[in-house]
């Protein structure tokens, strides 16, 4: 679900359309990124669950897009 998030909130924020198989790609990419941020994804998924910016602002404070 967070992944989802991460990707809708990708194309709202960017203002874009992704392919199906970009979707798809973001979605691996995400839960690839899971395994090592899990925690930190999900608690700022519940934190801002229907915020795209307040979700993308928690993900750059912990780190995990540098």
């Amino acid at each position: 679900m967070a992944c989802e998030k991460f990707v809708s909130c990708t194309e709202e924020e960017l203002k874009l359309t992704l392919a199906p198989d970009v979707k798809r790609t973001g979605r691996i990419q995400c839960m690839d990124g899971c395994t090592t941020h899990n925690s930190d994804i999900l608690q700022c998924y519940d934190q801002e669950p229907n915020s795209c910016k307040g979700f993308g602002q928690c993900l750059v404070q912990i780190g995990t897009f540098e």
